[in-house]
């Protein structure tokens, strides 16, 4: 990746092309290959490239397993028969995906079943033996646990989550100092996990090491708030340190409530018989209830006409209740934000918050508005900090916040805090460095969303529901109909839609596809006369004026002489346009020679 002479213009495409192609069919690669090829092809800052290379279906598989990539080794697989090697990992990651779901109820039967599976093709794993203890931890099953994990942990002694999971487990089971050394090593390398915290706190409290399970304890108060039963030790422990005759604090073993491994029960098929048996005791009820709501309304039917009066008036307030409250979607799960568009109001409860050293600056500088502490200091830009921002887990996921609200006093005794804000873009490359910097403050099974925080100010909330107002239905698709040059800026809108333009401009300019639309190309008028590329599927590209925005368009509707009074209505999607078309030579003949475009513009070719 290093060597330079394989980057010339030509051999770079084909490269891509190459890697795009087994990525797409070798989905299973670490987190780390997966970054290491981001970085060197600038795949997430160049998306609108691959949509116009690939089918969107491909080009959106691609991209969520870049975005979900596994953070599973294959340092360890060299003994493993290269015939089995796509099967095997299929089954591990497969486990690893079900094990790691959040939102619903697991199929613990199902997870077994694609562990032990990859287990019978390779036992010497240890990414697959902490899956395999990891499986019998939850399901409650500590001494089998142990025994994986273990095994896991004597092929690579550097494997954190192991270590973590067996101080854990053992100390659950009150083998305090076994459990030190496994803790120790982890909180070496994640000094502030909080369950590493708490654990070893305990270790070193019941082993009697008082000094240091009262360092551990007030460092774990500190990052965490406090906490009843560690404050209680730290109270029992001040009174040991003067010398007082108390008791320590009694230990009671954990004892997990196991879970049942078992597959699904198949629910008993629908027959005739039993559509007959219950549409007869359907009608039977129904009559029943009918006869009782007579019998009542006739009793007490002047008692519910005041009644009546009342319920009216109550229904009206909730109703207009109702719709100020959809201002913000009440966000259920981890999938529910992450399908959610940018610019999209949402309210989130968010657990185990912390405050982290990046902040929101008041103006955008360089296209960003998110910048470390570091950044900060270098670019002098403390007098235009806005907020600080924090990170919240929710629902297996770990999502960046600002919101100038927000501290110590306002989140609450749980370490919560509810958010209420627009879901918005920011540098996906920052997203990757918090997630990196902050991983140790959450669990190793929680993944950091990439490339979007929720921001709470208000300007960020009113372009959220400026663009929710501008959302139509047509027939049985929505579609958003910008009506301003502010409202073609502000929008992040992933479905389609439309903008009136006027002084509609034809460009030198001209999308090709070719080779069964697998190839393109943007070329000017003689670079398509030398090439005799004018029998390929092509569609020329126009510009227009929406306020003082000047928009390129694709659109392969359009002809000249739809232009009317010299506007026209563009439908398609919006993406965002390579620098090199940021200034673009008009077509002969025209009053101006070139046009300098906005940075997106909109696509009607798919």
């Amino acid at each position: 990746m290093n060597f330079n002479g394989i980057w010339n213009a030509y051999s770079f495409e084909v490269i891509e092309e190459r890697m795009f192609e087994f990525l797409i069919n070798h989905k299973y690669l670490s987190s780390e290959v997966w970054s290491l090829l981001d970085n060197n092809f600038n795949w997430t800052n160049n998306e609108i490239k691959l949509y116009d290379k690939y089918h969107t279906d491909k080009v959106e598989e691609f991209f969520k397993n870049l975005r979900n990539s596994n953070n599973l080794k294959y340092d360890y697989l060299g003994s493993l028969n290269s015939d089995f090697a796509d099967k095997y990992l299929y089954l591990r990651e497969n486990g690893r995906e079900l094990l790691y779901e959040t939102g619903y109820k697991k199929d613990y039967y199902e997870i077994q079943k694609s562990l032990f599976s990859a287990y019978d093709i390779f036992k010497k794993d240890p990414e697959l033996l902490r899956l395999i203890g990891t499986l019998y931890h939850d399901t409650g099953n500590f001494n089998k646990a142990l025994e994986y994990l273990e095994q896991a942990f004597a092929i690579n002694e550097y494997d954190l989550e192991s270590a973590l999971f067996i101080g854990g487990i053992l100390g659950a089971d009150g083998r305090f100092s076994e459990a030190l050394p496994y803790l120790k090593l982890y909180l070496s390398f994640n000094k502030n996990q909080e369950l590493a915290l708490n654990n070893i706190g305990y270790c070193y409290y019941y082993t009697n090491n008082f000094m240091m399970a009262r360092e551990i304890f007030k460092k774990y108060i500190e990052i965490c708030g406090n906490n009843k039963r560690i404050a209680k030790c730290l109270k029992n422990i001040e009174l040991k340190l003067e010398g007082k005759n108390v008791k320590i604090i009694r230990f009671k073993k954990y004892k997990p409530r196991k879970k049942k491994i078992a597959p699904k029960k198949i629910k008993k098929p629908v027959t005739k018989e039993s559509v007959r048996k219950a549409k007869f005791i359907y009608t039977i009820i129904l009559i029943l209830l009918v006869s009782v709501v007579f019998a009542l309304s006739f009793v007490f039917g002047n008692r519910n006409i005041k009644k009546d009066n009342t319920t009216k008036i109550n229904n009206t307030t909730q109703s207009s209740n109702k719709e100020s409250y959809k201002i913000f979607n009440d966000v259920k799960s981890a999938k529910e934000f992450k399908d959610l568009d940018f610019r999209t109001n949402v309210e989130v409860y968010l657990k185990n918050v912390k405050p982290i050293k990046y902040y929101k600056i008041s103006e955008s500088l360089d296209n960003k508005v998110i910048f470390s502490e570091n950044q900060i200091n270098e670019k002098k830009l403390w007098n235009k900090v806005e907020s600080q921002l924090y990170l919240g887990e929710f629902d297996g996921v770990v999502i960046p916040f600002e919101d100038k609200n927000c501290s110590n006093k306002t989140i609450d005794k749980n370490g919560g805090y509810k958010v209420k804000g627009s879901k918005t873009w920011f540098d996906a490359e920052q997203s990757r460095q918090i997630h990196t910097k902050y991983s140790s403050f959450y669990d190793s099974k929680n993944s950091f969303v990439v490339g979007e925080y929720i921001d709470t100010s208000q300007i960020e909330i009113n372009k959220a529901i400026r663009g929710a107002k501008l959302i139509k239905i047509r027939g049985n698709y929505e579609i958003k109909v910008l009506e301003t040059a502010q409202d073609f800026k502000d929008t992040m809108y992933s479905g389609t839609q439309s903008v009136h333009l006027t002084n509609i401009i034809p460009l030198d300019l001209y999308f090709v596809k070719y080779d069964k639309n697998k190839s393109y190309g943007y070329f000017n008028k003689k670079e398509m006369d030398e090439k005799k590329l004018w029998d390929e599927t092509y569609t020329q590209a126009y510009s227009g004026t929406v306020g003082e925005l000047n928009i390129m368009f694709l659109d392969l509707n359009f002809s000249r002489n739809l232009i009317k009074s010299g506007g026209y209505t563009v439908e398609g999607f919006i993406y965002g346009i390579y620098d090199e078309f940021r200034s673009v030579k008009t077509e002969d003949g025209q009053n101006v020679d070139k046009v300098n475009l906005y940075c997106t513009y909109i696509d009607n070719t798919r």
